[in-house]
Parts: structure tokens; sequence; C-alpha cells
């Protein structure tokens, strides 16, 4: 019987460091962040000038993007390896307009660019919900982690304050859903 308990005594703290040693380090994990914009504790964009209040249909709650820049944070724990960023938006957009997410990839206001919308990726969409999605490589994209946050935008070149003209004064978004993916060293 003391014999029982010593096993126990050592194999049990042995197992859970074993464990925690296997989740963290081991396999690859996914971390998903669902930003609803427009919901009830929405407060993922900014600056609060360049968004519009919140819009309530009956499909969905939502908020215009009003300026050229609006940025938005996400958690990235040390190891991630890549970052995948889909939107949903409507097509609200101007001839030949545009949607881009930037990624931060220094430490002051420098921005690496994926584009999510033009014409060409989704003809003939005027008005309709759509789904932009876009990839980045942390490491390869060299991607700039500040405080465990990575900093990422939307750019909209034709709301710039020095665009020529436009057509629309508003992009409107309903959501952002981001998965951040973490390889262990087995796989």
């Amino acid at each position: 019987m003391e014999k029982l308990g010593k096993i126990l005594a050592i194999g049990i703290p042995l197992l859970i460091l074993a464990y925690i040693f296997f989740q963290n380090f081991l396999i690859s994990h996914d971390y998903n962040y669902f930003y609803d914009i427009g919901s009830e504790n929405d407060n993922y964009l900014s600056p609060n000038s360049r968004i519009s209040d919140k819009i309530i249909e009956d499909d969905s709650n939502y908020r215009n993007l009003t300026e050229g820049l609006v940025y938005f944070e996400v958690p990235i724990l040390k190891g991630s390896n890549y970052i995948n960023i889909n939107a949903r938006f409507k097509d609200n957009f101007p001839e030949y307009g545009r949607l881009r997410i930037g990624a931060s990839d220094q430490e002051v206001w420098h921005y690496k660019y994926n584009l999510i919308f033009d014409e060409s990726l989704f003809p003939n969409t005027n008005g309709q919900w759509l789904i932009g999605e876009t990839v980045y490589n942390i490491k390869q994209d060299n991607l700039t982690i500040q405080n465990g946050k990575l900093s990422l935008l939307f750019n909209i070149p034709h709301l710039s304050p020095d665009a020529n003209t436009t057509n629309t004064q508003y992009i409107p978004i309903d959501w952002i859903n981001i998965t951040v993916h973490k390889d262990g060293w087995i796989w």
C-alpha cells in the first residue's frame, strides 16, 4: 500500500507535466477569433471616427467603414505560424474599387497588404454580401507582433481622404473570422 502511494505521488504529477508538455509543444493548435461587427459588445474596429454606428437589419447587424484605413488587432501566441483572415462585407464598391487587408510588418505604421476584393475576384456582385479571404505566413511575411498582438487593417483606397472621386461613401462589414495556426514540434 505504501509503495502504491509513492507511485501515485510521483506518477500523477509526472503525467500532468507530460500532458502539459504534449499540449503546448508537441501538437498543432488552431486558435479562432470571431469578431461580430455590429453585435452588442462590438469594439473591435478603430478609430471610431472611421466607422458608422451599428446598423441593425433583419439578416445581420453590421457597421459601415467610412474612411480608407480601419484597424483591428488579433492575439498571436509566440511560435504561431500563419494567420487566416475571412471577412464578410457588402459589395458597395465603385468601378475598379478594391479592398485589401494589411498586416503590420514593421514596428511603426507599415503594413503588408493582400487583396481580398476587386472586380476580377468577384464579378457581377454589386450589392451582395461577400466573403473575402487572405492568409499570412507570420515568419515568411516578417510580421511584427507587439505585446502579443498583431495589428491588422482594412485598406479601401477610394474612401481615403486624398481619393479624387468616389461613387460610395462607405463599405458595410458584418464580421471578421480569424484563425491563428501554431505548429507542434512533431507535426
